[in-house]
Protein backbone atom coordinates (compact mmCIF):
# COMPACT_ATOMS: atom_id res chain seq x y z
CA UNK A 1 0.00 0.00 0.00
CA UNK A 2 2.61 2.75 1.00
CA UNK A 3 5.02 1.63 -1.70
CA UNK A 4 4.94 4.58 -4.04
CA UNK A 5 5.71 6.78 -0.97
CA UNK A 6 8.81 4.52 -0.68
CA UNK A 7 9.90 4.61 -4.50
CA UNK A 8 9.10 8.42 -4.29
CA UNK A 9 11.38 8.95 -1.66
CA UNK A 10 14.02 6.78 -3.51
CA UNK A 11 13.48 8.51 -6.95
CA UNK A 12 14.26 11.96 -5.38
CA UNK A 13 17.38 10.48 -4.13
CA UNK A 14 19.56 11.62 -7.49
CA UNK A 15 18.85 14.85 -9.05
CA UNK A 16 17.48 14.97 -12.94
CA UNK A 17 21.47 15.84 -14.20
CA UNK A 18 23.21 13.28 -12.26
CA UNK A 19 24.42 10.08 -14.08
CA UNK A 20 22.21 7.64 -11.63
CA UNK A 21 18.84 9.79 -11.64
CA UNK A 22 17.50 8.02 -14.96
CA UNK A 23 18.66 4.17 -13.84
CA UNK A 24 17.08 4.77 -10.74
CA UNK A 25 14.37 6.34 -12.18
CA UNK A 26 14.05 3.01 -14.58
CA UNK A 27 14.75 0.76 -11.84
CA UNK A 28 11.83 1.80 -9.70
CA UNK A 29 9.68 1.89 -12.69
CA UNK A 30 10.14 -1.84 -12.84
CA UNK A 31 9.55 -2.16 -9.15
CA UNK A 32 6.96 -0.46 -8.85
CA UNK A 33 5.17 -2.33 -11.47
CA UNK A 34 6.03 -5.56 -9.26
CA UNK A 35 4.79 -4.05 -5.83
CA UNK A 36 1.09 -3.07 -7.57
CA UNK A 37 1.18 -7.12 -9.03
CA UNK A 38 2.35 -8.34 -6.23
CA UNK A 39 -0.07 -6.47 -4.12
CA UNK A 40 -2.86 -7.34 -6.44
CA UNK A 41 -2.44 -11.02 -5.89
CA UNK A 42 -2.11 -10.57 -1.96
CA UNK A 43 -5.57 -8.63 -2.13
CA UNK A 44 -7.08 -11.21 -4.16
CA UNK A 45 -5.95 -14.13 -2.20
CA UNK A 46 -6.72 -12.72 1.40
CA UNK A 47 -10.17 -11.73 -0.22
CA UNK A 48 -13.66 -13.37 1.10
CA UNK A 49 -15.30 -13.46 -1.46
CA UNK A 50 -15.07 -16.39 -4.37
CA UNK A 51 -12.97 -15.37 -6.84
CA UNK A 52 -12.78 -16.72 -10.93
CA UNK A 53 -9.61 -18.98 -11.26
CA UNK A 54 -8.93 -17.09 -14.69
CA UNK A 55 -9.05 -13.55 -12.80
CA UNK A 56 -6.75 -15.21 -10.22
CA UNK A 57 -4.23 -16.57 -12.91
CA UNK A 58 -4.15 -13.54 -15.12
CA UNK A 59 -3.23 -11.72 -12.14
CA UNK A 60 -0.57 -14.02 -11.15
CA UNK A 61 0.93 -13.89 -14.64
CA UNK A 62 0.96 -10.22 -14.19
CA UNK A 63 2.76 -10.23 -11.01
CA UNK A 64 5.34 -12.96 -12.53
CA UNK A 65 5.91 -11.08 -15.23
CA UNK A 66 6.65 -7.82 -13.66
CA UNK A 67 8.48 -9.91 -11.28
CA UNK A 68 11.03 -11.15 -14.01
CA UNK A 69 11.34 -7.73 -15.55
CA UNK A 70 12.41 -6.24 -12.10
CA UNK A 71 14.60 -9.08 -11.01
CA UNK A 72 15.68 -10.62 -14.37
CA UNK A 73 18.57 -12.90 -13.00
CA UNK A 74 17.14 -13.62 -9.35
CA UNK A 75 15.52 -17.18 -9.07
CA UNK A 76 11.97 -16.60 -7.16
CA UNK A 77 12.32 -16.86 -3.38
CA UNK A 78 10.38 -19.40 -1.65
CA UNK A 79 6.96 -18.50 -1.23
CA UNK A 80 6.86 -16.99 -4.30
CA UNK A 81 7.94 -20.26 -5.67
CA UNK A 82 5.22 -21.64 -3.83
CA UNK A 83 2.68 -18.97 -5.83
CA UNK A 84 4.30 -19.67 -8.94
CA UNK A 85 4.52 -23.39 -9.15
CA UNK A 86 2.00 -24.84 -7.42
CA UNK A 87 -0.95 -22.37 -6.12
CA UNK A 88 -2.64 -22.07 -10.07
CA UNK A 89 -3.29 -25.71 -9.60
CA UNK A 90 -5.08 -24.83 -6.21
CA UNK A 91 -6.94 -22.11 -7.95
CA UNK A 92 -8.85 -24.03 -10.15
CA UNK A 93 -10.26 -25.71 -7.16
CA UNK A 94 -10.72 -23.31 -4.55
CA UNK A 95 -12.61 -20.30 -5.22
CA UNK A 96 -12.78 -18.73 -1.68
CA UNK A 97 -9.03 -18.14 -1.16
CA UNK A 98 -9.16 -15.72 2.57
CA UNK A 99 -9.57 -18.84 4.82
CA UNK A 100 -8.23 -21.65 2.98
CA UNK A 101 -5.04 -20.43 1.86
CA UNK A 102 -3.65 -19.42 5.69
CA UNK A 103 -4.52 -23.02 6.80
CA UNK A 104 -3.30 -24.65 3.82
CA UNK A 105 -0.35 -22.92 3.60
CA UNK A 106 0.37 -23.87 6.71
CA UNK A 107 -0.66 -27.40 6.53
CA UNK A 108 1.67 -27.54 3.10
CA UNK A 109 4.52 -26.06 5.54
CA UNK A 110 3.85 -28.84 8.14
CA UNK A 111 3.93 -31.51 5.12
CA UNK A 112 7.32 -30.35 4.19
CA UNK A 113 8.94 -30.44 7.24
CA UNK A 114 7.49 -33.91 8.11
CA UNK A 115 8.74 -35.15 5.03
CA UNK A 116 12.01 -33.70 5.64
CA UNK A 117 12.46 -35.37 9.17
CA UNK A 118 12.00 -38.96 7.65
Amino acid sequence: ENFDKIATACRAAYPAGHSLHEVVQEMFDRYELFAKNFFNVAKLMKSQRKIDSEEFDMKLLNMILAYDAAFPDESYITKLHFLVYHVPGLSKSTVLWGGFQRRATNQFIQCLTISRTV
